[in-house]
């Protein structure tokens, strides 16, 4: 009896150790490095220059520019909403074979405890990585390092939503690969979309919340001139002309042509980039948003977003819809196929 009882001690001290080893192992791969408790605070690795660089081209980026901090915790902590997690889930899923980059600007602090569940579930994926962002750092040496110190962007009606335009196409010209607004939910794997490639959100203009582009040639050349555009007509009191406006104004010129349907049969004329119709990116119009939370419109949305690649939530708009389990619209079915561990996570309430 006492030497069965010796071995069970054994078999749960050797379980204990295990789960320590692991839990440290997805603590280093999701945020760079490991903290003891008696650190109290882990900080997350820069993007450019942690030990797992993204690969060119081979990987999907999300930036979070708006933190609001907490007046009880000093401490900078990456924290998630049920619609970002949902979308790096549905990012992170179906596409097994990109690494998956979630960037929060500023110095972030990652505690040892009380972890936020949902960052819990997206690391569950072993394609995420959260990483830290500093704006002055990472646009050192690029066309825009200039643009930055002389100050418009801090003086913009719309800072938050335009320091991410300025990110977006920093990350696109320093790696290349895909980039997703935080409310793009993706419905399939996008590692096989043309090498550089945009959607139309209607037929008058261009959106700037899915972008995918090479790493050389032709995509950094395109690259550099969403950076050009954006350096040359950035204007702080427009708020969508910094975004959609520079991948208009850009698509405009590479296809030759000021008229967005003429862009669809036009690859080759469009210096190699493609331009989607508006059901691949945005099968749902920004007008019709409610559509994905109105219950009469179940049917018809699940028809329109039947062959895209993402659905792009309009959160700007809609993020103070509820969504339970109990709803009966396109947004929770979307959800509950898409981001699984998030959805049952959350109890199906978003």
């Amino acid at each position: 009896m006492r030497y069965r009882l010796g071995q069970h001690k054994k078999i749960i001290i050797f379980i204990t150790i295990l789960q320590f080893f692991v839990t440290k192992v997805i603590f280093i791969r999701l945020y760079g490095k490991y903290c003891s408790d008696t650190e109290g605070t882990c900080q997350l690795d820069d993007i450019l220059v942690s030990d797992q660089m993204p690969a060119p081209g081979q990987s999907i980026f999300f930036i979070e520019t708006m933190y609001h901090p907490d007046v009880n915790d000093p401490i900078r902590r990456p924290k998630l909403g049920p619609r970002q997690a949902c979308a790096i889930e549905s990012a992170a899923r179906h596409n097994p074979n990109f690494q998956v980059f979630i960037m929060f600007v500023g110095s972030t602090y990652r505690p040892t405890g009380g972890r936020d569940p949902l960052a819990e579930v997206v690391s569950s994926y072993a394609n995420v990585h959260f990483r830290s962002l500093n704006i002055w750092s990472f646009a050192a040496g690029t066309p825009l390092e200039s643009w930055l110190e002389k100050g418009d962007i801090f003086t913009s009606k719309y800072f938050f939503s335009h320091l991410s335009d300025f990110l977006r196409f920093m990350t696109l010209y320093r790696f290349g690969g895909i980039y997703l607004d935080m409310d793009a939910i993706v419905l399939r794997n996008l590692e096989h979309l043309p090498s550089n490639c945009v959607g139309a959100e209607d037929l008058g203009s261009i959106n700037s919340a899915i972008i995918k582009i090479a790493a050389t040639s032709t995509g950094h050349n395109i690259a550099k001139q969403f950076v050009y555009d954006l350096r040359d007509n950035f204007n702080g009191s427009i708020w969508i002309n910094n975004g959609p406006g520079v991948v208009t104004r850009v698509t405009k010129k590479l296809c030759q042509t000021d008229q967005v349907p003429q862009m669809f049969l036009r690859l080759a004329h469009c210096s190699g980039i493609k331009v989607f119709r508006p059901d691949a990116f945005y099968p749902v119009h920004w007008s019709k948003w409610q559509n994905f939370f109105d219950s009469d419109k179940l049917e018809e949305t699940m028809i329109a977003i039947k062959n895209s690649y993402v659905a792009h939530l309009w959160n700007n708009l809609s993020k103070n819809e509820t969504v339970t389990t109990t709803s009966k619209n396109a947004f929770r079915m979307i959800a509950e196929k898409n981001c699984p561990r998030v959805y049952n996570t959350l109890g199906g309430v978003f």
